[in-house]
Parts: structure tokens; C-alpha cells; sequence
């Protein structure tokens, strides 16, 4: 039987002695359970993790980590999801489409930390067991990857600097999102922010300025 195996029947019981004491739980031990766990994944990813690893480094137990979670999963995403609160990636209106779009690469690169990375590559083969951390994950990177880079793209259609909304969204999801969330995903490694400057000026610019160059002549 595993540490963690055994772990779940003792805890069932300190659950339920817990419970009929109403004793309240230390939100300082909630978040440093969490600190704990992301720590952990970031460092060995999803599958090995373990909870007893968990405890050690929180400076807790497992009883105490059962009393708040169910299971791993449960716990992986509570922590998932105080990590995503702390990425509130906004949009700049600047006034003119290049200084926008290098402002959000600029937020991005900033955000995705390099530990963040590993972090979220560490759920990529995870989140195929736990829909919930799927769904959750998905949304996150998706809203990170290509939701603001389409704000950007829509400001600057409206303001007439920029082309059609068909061909943004094209470029936006071939080119930004696959290079965040291959970096991210499948390198464990944070995007860096002059390969974002180059995509910039030297593809996404040139494409969306010369197509409303092409809508202007016709």
C-alpha cells in the first residue's frame, strides 16, 4: 500500500472527527497547502506528485491536506485555480495597433514566468483524467494565448488600421497562440519577449496592414 493509499483511511476518519468538532481551518495553512502543491508540480509534474511530498514541504501533513481536498485531482486544481487568479492579463488601449499588440506580448512574457511553464506543461497529460482540470486549463491558456490578442486586432478593425475580422483570426490563432502554448506546453519553458517582438514586425504587422492596404485599392 502506497503512502498516500494508506493516507486516505486514516484521513477518512480525522475528516469525520473534524467535522463533528466544527473546528475551523487556518487560511495560512490553506494557502500554504497550495504554495505547496504548485512548488511541487511545477517541479515534477502531474504523476509524481505526491502528496506526502506536498505535506513535507508545507510543513503539514497528509491528514490536514485530506481535510481540505478529497484527492489529488481536487487538490491540483484548488491550487490551479489560485495560480490562474494571479493572471489577470489585461488589454492597453494605446492608440495605434503595434504599440497594443507589444504591450500584451509584453504582459504575457511577464506573466508566464518560467516556473508558470513548467507549472502548466506539468498538467498537459493530467487534464486527459479530470475533465474539470481540462475545462479549467483550456480556458486559461485560450484566454491568455488568443482572446487578447483579438481585443487588440478588433480595436484596431474598428479605428480603420487594421483588416477584416476573418483574416485576424486566422493569423491570430496560427501564430501567437501556437507559439505561446508550444513554448508553454510542450517545452515547459516562458515565452520570450523579442521572438514575440519579431513576430510582430515582421509577420502579424506586415499581414494584417497589407491586407487593409489591399481592401483600401479595391
Amino acid at each position: 500500500m502506497t503512502t498516500d493509499a494508506a493516507a486516505d483511511i486514516a484521513a477518512a476518519g480525522q475528516r469525520k472527527r473534524s467535522e463533528r468538532s466544527g473546528r475551523p481551518q487556518s487560511t495560512e495553512i490553506d494557502q500554504t497547502i497550495l504554495k505547496a502543491t504548485l512548488d511541487v508540480l511545477a517541479d515534477v509534474g502531474f504523476d509524481a506528485l505526491s502528496l506526502a511530498e506536498v505535506a513535507r514541504r508545507a510543513g503539514s501533513t497528509i491528514p490536514a491536506i485530506y481535510r481540505r481536498h478529497a484527492d489529488k485531482h481536487q487538490l491540483v486544481l484548488a491550487a490551479l485555480k489560485s495560480e490562474l487568479a494571479e493572471l489577470p492579463i489585461g488589454v492597453t488601449d494605446t492608440g495605434n495597433l503595434r504599440d497594443d499588440l507589444l504591450d500584451l506580448a509584453q504582459r504575457i512574457a511577464t506573466a508566464l514566468t518560467a516556473r508558470r511553464a513548467r507549472l502548466f506543461a506539468g498538467l498537459v497529460l493530467a487534464r486527459r483524467d479530470n475533465p474539470e482540470l481540462l475545462d479549467l486549463l483550456s480556458t486559461e491558456l485560450h484566454r491568455i494565448a488568443v482572446i487578447g490578442w483579438q481585443e487588440v486586432i478588433t480595436r484596431a478593425v474598428g479605428r480603420g488600421e487594421a483588416l477584416n475580422d476573418a483574416v485576424a483570426s486566422s493569423i491570430l490563432d496560427d501564430l501567437p497562440g501556437a507559439y505561446l502554448l508550444g513554448k508553454t506546453l510542450l517545452e515547459g519553458r516562458p515565452p520570450e519577449m523579442r521572438h514575440l517582438e519579431a513576430m510582430i514586425d515582421k509577420v502579424m504587422l506586415p499581414a494584417l496592414l497589407s491586407s487593409q492596404d489591399n481592401a483600401d485599392r479595391s
